[in-house]
C-alpha cells in the first residue's frame, strides 16, 4: 500500500513537470529549420546526432556498447574519435534517433525530458531530506531555475541537469540510514549514472556523494555501533558488492576507457582527453563568492572563468539563516533540532570541501591540483560548485522542513500560524527570484543555420567541402561546431573539423593544418589549385573576419550560389582521384608551443599601427576592413614554434571603460598570417565586425595570447579607436 502511494505521488509530481515543460518547451518542439540552441556547443551536440546515427546503422550493440564515436566523412577522416554520450542518454536517444525527426527537434526533445528528470529527481532529494511534499515540489524548481541550467540546456547540455547526482546522493542517505543492500546497489548504479549522464559531474559527484554517506554514517549511527566490528564488516561487504556492480557498469560503458586506464589496451579516448595543469587552472574559480551574487547587486567582476554559471545568489543563504535563528531561539524539541544541525554540518562540510576542489592551484587552501593528478581528463575544475550549489539548496530545504514542521502546524495558534507563513513565503518567492525564476517563462525557438542548404541544394555529392575561415587546430573548436552542423545536413565529405584533440594524438599533423589554415585563409589562385587537385570541389566563404569577394573574380572559380552573405563556389579544376590529407601533409610541422608563455615584458615594445582612418560612424553589424601592422617587441618568436599570439579587438562603450576593463561588449582575435620573429613585423588584414546595436563606442586593438594575457591587461596601452555605429 505504501509503495503505491509513492508510485502515484511521484507519477503525479511526473506530471507537473511534463506539464510544466510542455508550457516552457511549446514554441521549441517540433519547429523547422530551429531548435532551443543555434550556437557553440549546442551545434556541434545536433551534429554528434548524425555520427550517433552512423553508429546505430552498424548494429544497436555497437551503438549501445562503443565508447568511441568517428566523424565519417569529416577532414578527411583524420579526426580523432570522441567520446559520445553515455548508454544512458544513448537509450534515451534510440528511439528519436530511429525516426524520421530532424536532428534540431531531437535536440529540443531531448532537453524536455532532462527538464522532467531534474523535476523528478530534485523531489525525490528533497523528500529523502524529509521535506514536505510542497516543499520538494519548491526545491525541485530550484535546480530547473539556476542560471547553469538553463544556459546549458541551450548549449552543452549533457552538463545542465544535476538529475543523476541527486539521485546518487539521495542513495547515499538512504545506504547510510536503512544499511539495506538494495539502497547500496542503488548508490552504485546511480554513481554510474551519473557518470553517464553529466561527464565531469560524475567525477565530482562520486567524491561529493561519498562525503556525504560517511557523515550520514557517523549522525545516523552510534560511536559504540560505528567502531564495532561486526557493523564495520557488514557495511564493508555492502560496499565491496556495490563497487563490483559499479565496476563492472563503467567497464561495459567505456571498455576502452578502463582497459586503457588499466594499461591493457591503449585508448584514444584518453590520449585526447587528458590536459595539462595549465588547461587546468583557465577553468578554475578566483573568487567563489560569485555563487551569493545577487541580480540586484552592482556588477562585479569576479575574474572566473565563463564556466563558473553556479550563481545562487544572497537570499539563498540569508533565508536559511534567518531559519535558524529562528530555530535557536525556540525552546522546542532540542533532540529533532540536533539531528537537523548534524545534518546541515554533513552538507557545510561536504560543499566546503568541494568548494576548494575548484579553487585555482595558486590559492593555499586549494584540493584543484590533487584531483588533477588522479583525474587529469577533468580541466574544468570549476564544475565543482554544482555540488556546492546542492549544498546550498539542501541545508534551505533541511531548516525549511523544520521550520514548517515547527511553527505552521494545526497544533500552533491561527495567528501564530499565518505569521511564520506569511514568513516562509515571503523567504522562499526572495529566494526563487534570486536563483533566477522564470519558471513559467517560455523557450524560444532560434533559427538554425541555413547556408548548409547552399550544398543541399547541389545534386552531386561527388568531391569535397571546403568553408572558409578555416579554423587550424589551434582555435577554438566552438568555431567549426557551425561547419561540423552544415556537415550533419548536407552530408557531403568536409575538409573542415575541430581538430583541438589531433594536437595531442598526431602533433606533426596538427602543425600542418595549422600551416595550411595560414595559406587557406588569405586564398589565391595558386590555393583554388592546389585545393582542387586534391579532390575538394565546393568553396563556401562565410562573412566574418576575412572577406572573400575578390574570389568572385577567380578564372578558376564558378559562383554557384548565395545565401546571406555566405557563397557556394565550385572548382573548375576539381579532381575526383585527389586526396585533400595529402595537399596538408606537404606543409612544415611549426606550430605555436603551449609552453611558450607571453609576459608583460614581451609586450612592452609591441605595438599595432593601423594604416588607414576607420573613425567613423558606420552601419550597425557590419564589417569593415582594416589594414594593421603588428610589431614583435618581444624575446620570443610569435606563431609556428613559439607563443600563439593572435591581434585582438575588444569592444567598449565610448568613456565608460573601469579600471578593472570592463564592461567588456565583444571581442574578436584574429590569427596573424605568418610567424613574427622578436623585432619583426607583419601586415594584417583584418575584417572587423562592427556591434549589433547602435551607439557610441571604443575599440581597443592589443596582442593577446588565449587563456594566458591581453598586453593591455599588464600596462601596455592598447590602440583605442572610438568608432559611431549607426543605425542598420
Amino acid at each position: 500500500m505504501q509503495s503505491k502511494k509513492k508510485a502515484i505521488e511521484f507519477g503525479v509530481v511526473a506530471i507537473i513537470f511534463l506539464l510544466l515543460g510542455l508550457g516552457k518547451f511549446w514554441a521549441v518542439l517540433f519547429t523547422p529549420d530551429s531548435a532551443l540552441t543555434n550556437w557553440g556547443d549546442g551545434l556541434g551536440t545536433i551534429a554528434s546526432f548524425a555520427a550517433l546515427k552512423g553508429m546505430l546503422d552498424g548494429g544497436v550493440i555497437h551503438y549501445l556498447f562503443s565508447d568511441a564515436m568517428a566523424y565519417k566523412g569529416v577532414a578527411d577522416n583524420v579526426m580523432p574519435n570522441t567520446i559520445p554520450p553515455g548508454i544512458w542518454w544513448r537509450i534515451v536517444l534510440l528511439p528519436l534517433l530511429s525516426s524520421d525527426i530532424s536532428y534540431q527537434n531531437v535536440y529540443d526533445i531531448w532537453a524536455l525530458i532532462i527538464f522532467v528528470l531534474t523535476g523528478l529527481s530534485g523531489y525525490f532529494f528533497a523528500r529523502v531530506l524529509n521535506a514536505p511534499s510542497l516543499l520538494a515540489i519548491f526545491c525541485a524548481v530550484l535546480f530547473i531555475s539556476t542560471d547553469n541550467f538553463s544556459m546549458r540546456l541551450q548549449g552543452h547540455i549533457t552538463l545542465a541537469s544535476p538529475f543523476a547526482i541527486l539521485l546518487q546522493i539521495s542513495f547515499a542517505i538512504l545506504a547510510a540510514r536503512t544499511g539495506e543492500l538494495k539502497h547500496y546497489l542503488m548508490y552504485a548504479v546511480s554513481t554510474w549514472l551519473s557518470f553517464q549522464a553529466v561527464e565531469y559531474y560524475g567525477f565530482y559527484g562520486a567524491i561529493y556523494s561519498a562525503l556525504i554517506y560517511l557523515g550520514y554514517i557517523f549522525i545516523q549511527s552510534p560511536k559504540n555501533k560505528v567502531l564495532n566490528k561486526k557493523y564495520l564488516i557488514e557495511i564493508s561487504t555492502k560496499i565491496f558488492s556495490s563497487g563490483v556492480v559499479f565496476i563492472v557498469l563503467m567497464a561495459l560503458s567505456y571498455p576502452s576507457i578502463i582497459l586503457g586506464q588499466l594499461r591493457i589496451s591503449n585508448s584514444e579516448i584518453l590520449q585526447t582527453h587528458t590536459y595539462s595543469s595549465s588547461d587546468m587552472n583557465s577553468y578554475s574559480v578566483i573568487n567563489p563568492l560569485q555563487i551569493f551574487h545577487s541580480s540586484w547587486m552592482p556588477s562585479i567582476s569576479y575574474g572566473n572563468p565563463g564556466e563558473f554559471t553556479f550563481r545562487l545568489g544572497l537570499a539563498i543563504i540569508a533565508v536559511s539563516i534567518l531559519f535558524l535563528l529562528i530555530s535557536l531561539l525556540n525552546k522546542g524539541k532540542s533532540e529533532k533540532k540536533s539531528g537537523k544541525y548534524k545534518e546541515i554540518a554533513v552538507f557545510t562540510t561536504a560543499g566546503l570541501l568541494l568548494s576548494l576542489c575548484g579553487l585555482h592551484s595558486s590559492s593555499p587552501i586549494t584540493l584543484s591540483t590533487v584531483l588533477y593528478h588522479i583525474a587529469p581528463m577533468f580541466r574544468v575544475v570549476a564544475r565543482a560548485y554544482q555540488l556546492v550549489d546542492i549544498s546550498l539548496i539542501a541545508i534551505l530545504v533541511i531548516v525549511a522542513s523544520y521550520y514548517i514542521y515547527q511553527y505552521c502546524g494545526a497544533e500552533q495558534p491561527r495567528r501564530r500560524r499565518i505569521f511564520y507563513w506569511a514568513i516562509l513565503m515571503a523567504s522562499l518567492s526572495w529566494v526563487y527570484i534570486d536563483v533566477g525564476g522564470g519558471i513559467f517563462s517560455p523557450y524560444h525557438a532560434q533559427k538554425m543555420p541555413d547556408k548548409y542548404q547552399l550544398l543541399a541544394a547541389v545534386k552531386s555529392s561527388e568531391g569535397g567541402v571546403i568553408e572558409l575561415p578555416f579554423y587550424s587546430p589551434s582555435d577554438s573548436p566552438e568555431l567549426s561546431y557551425e561547419y561540423l552542423y552544415n556537415w550533419s545536413q548536407h552530408k557531403h565529405n568536409m575538409v573542415n573539423a575541430p581538430l583541438l584533440s589531433l594536437v595531442k594524438v598526431n602533433p606533426g599533423l596538427a602543425k600542418q593544418f595549422y600551416e595550411f589554415s595560414l595559406d587557406a585563409n588569405r586564398m589565391d589562385e595558386s590555393m583554388v589549385l592546389k585545393l582542387g587537385s586534391s579532390g575538394v570541389r565546393y568553396i563556401v566563404t562565410n562573412c566574418g573576419k576575412i572577406d572573400f569577394q575578390y574570389l568572385n573574380d577567380s578564372p578558376n572559380l564558378v559562383r554557384l550560389s548565395q545565401k546571406g552573405c555566405s557563397v557556394l563556389y565550385e572548382i573548375k579544376s576539381y579532381a575526383k582521384e585527389g586526396r585533400f590529407i595529402d595537399l596538408v601533409k606537404t606543409y612544415d610541422n611549426s606550430f605555436p608551443d603551449p609552453d611558450i608563455k607571453l609576459t608583460g615584458s614581451d609586450c612592452q615594445k609591441s605595438m599595432i599601427v593601423i594604416k588607414q582612418s576607420i573613425g567613423g560612424d558606420y552601419k550597425a553589424g557590419s564589417t569593415i576592413k582594416v589594414e594593421a601592422i603588428i610589431n614583435n617587441g618581444g624575446s620570443k618568436k610569435w606563431g609556428g614554434g613559439g607563443a600563439d599570439v593572435k591581434l585582438g579587438a575588444v569592444w567598449f562603450p565610448l568613456g565608460k571603460t573601469g579600471p578593472d576593463h570592463t564592461p567588456n561588449l565583444g571581442e574578436q582575435w584574429f590569427n596573424l598570417p605568418k610567424n613574427i620573429s622578436p623585432g619583426g613585423r607583419e601586415k594584417v588584414t583584418l575584417y572587423l565586425g562592427l556591434p549589433a546595436n547602435p551607439g557610441k563606442y571604443e575599440v581597443w586593438f592589443s596582442p593577446l595570447q588565449p587563456g594566458n594575457l591581453w598586453c593591455f591587461h599588464v600596462g601596455v596601452p592598447a590602440l583605442r579607436i572610438p568608432i559611431v555605429v549607426g543605425g542598420k
